[in-house]
């Protein structure tokens, strides 16, 4: 539930009222959930090109991260799980990247 709530006006996400819950909480299961929901929300790519390799999981991975050093200063926890989710999105574009050269290979 709280990862589809809004971006704030200047682009920032989540939302303040999210951030301050996720601040005030300090709960591992919380920020899991959230990190669980942001990928579950993204959905899955379809059908796929066995040879496009992680671009769309690379650009995913800079938008969360971007989220993060948005809020860095003002919400420290929020934002390493955001960073949280940028990694997870890396490290599913290399593994994209990895069965693209293999594809690429056969």
């Amino acid at each position: 539930m709280l990862s589809g709530c809004p971006h704030e006006p200047d682009g920032t996400w989540p939302c303040r009222p999210v951030r301050d819950l996720i601040e005030k909480a300090a709960s591992k299961d919380l920020e899991a959930g959230l990190g669980t929901g942001v990928r579950d929300n993204e959905g899955a790519f379809g059908i796929r090109n066995p040879s496009a390799g992680g671009a769309s999981e690379r650009a995913l991975a800079e938008r969360y991260e971007g989220y993060a050093a948005a809020v860095r200063a003002s919400h420290p926890r929020t934002a390493g799980v955001l960073r949280g989710i940028g990694r997870w999105y890396r490290q599913d574009a290399s593994r994209e990247d990895f069965e693209a050269e293999m594809w690429e290979l056969s």
